[in-house]
C-alpha cells in the first residue's frame, strides 16, 4: 500500500491535502473475526475395529444430545486485491468447548471438557472418544470473486504439525490412547462461499466439508484401528471496513471532507507532518450513507485522516 497526496492550494502558502491510499498489485491484508453465533461445525464419521470376524466399522454417535456440534471463534487472515481473494495462512479458527465428555485427557478413564464427545459401538464393545483443542488454519491460491461468490473447494483446511488438536479414546477393555489430528485437506463441499458488504461491514461465509483420518495410537492393540472424522457446517466471519476519504472540497475557506465507512462518532484529524495528529474540530453529518466533515480553514493544513 502506498500513499498518494491530493492537495488544493487555497492561498499563497496555504494548502489543504487529503491522504489517499492507492492499492498496488499485491493483496491488502484483511483480518476477519469469526462470528461464533453463526459458526457451527458438526462432527460425524466412522470407527474401525479388528475382530475374529475381520475388520468391522460403525458410525460415530453422540455421547449425549448436542455432543457432536459446537461453535467456533477466532479469526481468518485474508488478502484482497480487486476481484482476487487469497487465504495466505496464519488463521486460527478455534472450536469452543461444548461439554464434558469421556474419556479424560490422554484417553484416561473419566471425563474432561472437550470440543466434541463421540462414541461408537461395535459388537459388544463401546468406544468413547473426545476431540479436543481444534484450531483450523486456512490456505488457498488467489481466488477470483464473481459477484461476491467463490468456490469453497478452492480452500484447504490445515491442522499444522504442531497442532494441539487430539482425539482421546478409551473402550475400557484395554484400547486407549491419544492421537494428534494433523494434516491438510481440501474443502469438498459444492456449495459456494461468499464475500459480501453491507454498509461498513464485510462478511465472509464459508461452507465446510472435510475429513481427516485418525489412526490408533501406536502400538495398536487388537481392537481399535482408527477412525475417519468428517467435519461439516459453516464459518461466518466479519470485519469493519476502514474509513476512506473519497472527496475534499474547499469553498470560502471551509473544507468539506466526504468519507465512506465512518460513523457519526468518527473524528477528522489533521497533521502537517504525517506524524503528529490532532482533532480538526469539524462538524459531522450523514447523508446517503456518507459521513461528511465540515471544518473552517484558518491555518495551513497538511493532511486529513479519519478515525472511527
Amino acid at each position: 500500500m502506498t500513499h498518494r497526496k491530493g492537495c488544493l492550494k487555497l492561498t499563497a502558502g496555504l494548502w489543504a491535502c487529503a491522504q489517499i491510499f492507492v492499492q498496488q498489485a499485491h493483496a491488502s491484508p484483511a483480518r476477519f473475526t469469526v462470528d461464533s453465533a453463526q459458526t457451527q461445525i458438526t462432527l460425524s464419521g466412522t470407527a474401525v475395529y479388528s475382530s475374529g470376524f475381520g475388520q468391522l466399522s460403525a458410525p460415530i454417535s453422540t455421547q449425549a444430545p448436542g455432543s457432536l456440534t459446537t461453535s467456533y471463534d477466532g479469526f481468518i487472515e485474508a488478502g484482497l486485491n480487486g476481484s482476487l481473494l487469497q487465504f495466505p495462512g496464519g488463521s486460527a479458527v478455534a472450536a469452543q468447548t461444548n461439554g464434558t465428555w469421556q474419556p479424560a485427557a490422554g484417553g484416561a478413564s473419566g471425563s474432561a471438557p472437550a470440543d466434541y464427545g463421540a462414541k461408537v459401538t461395535i459388537i459388544f464393545i463401546t468406544l468413547y472418544a473426545a476431540v479436543r483443542n481444534i484450531v483450523l488454519d486456512l490456505a488457498s491460491d488467489p481466488i477470483t470473486l464473481t459477484n461476491g461468490n467463490f468456490a469453497s473447494s478452492n480452500l484447504v483446511f490445515v491442522f499444522p504439525t504442531n497442532s494441539p488438536a487430539t482425539m482421546d479414546y478409551n473402550d475400557y477393555s484395554g484400547d486407549q490412547g491419544a492421537q494428534p489430528i494433523v494434516g491438510a485437506v481440501t474443502n469438498t463441499t459444492a456449495a459456494m462461499a461468499s464475500l459480501t458488504t453491507t454498509g461498513a461491514v464485510q462478511t465472509l461465509t464459508i461452507p465446510v466439508s472435510m475429513s481427516f483420518v485418525v489412526n490408533a495410537a501406536p502400538p495398536q492393540n487388537t481392537n481399535f484401528n482408527g477412525s475417519t472424522l468428517f467435519f461439516s457446517g459453516q464459518i461466518v466471519a466479519n470485519r469493519t471496513l476502514p474509513p476512506t476519504i473519497t472527496s475534499l472540497l474547499v469553498t470560502n475557506h471551509t473544507a468539506t471532507v466526504t468519507v465512506t465507512n465512518a460513523t457519526l462518532q468518527a473524528q477528522l484529524q489533521v497533521s502537517t507532518n504525517l506524524s503528529t495528529w490532532s482533532g480538526a474540530g469539524a462538524a459531522v453529518t450523514n447523508a446517503s450513507g456518507l459521513t461528511i466533515f465540515t471544518v473552517p480553514i484558518g491555518t495551513p493544513i497538511g493532511f486529513f485522516r479519519v478515525e472511527n
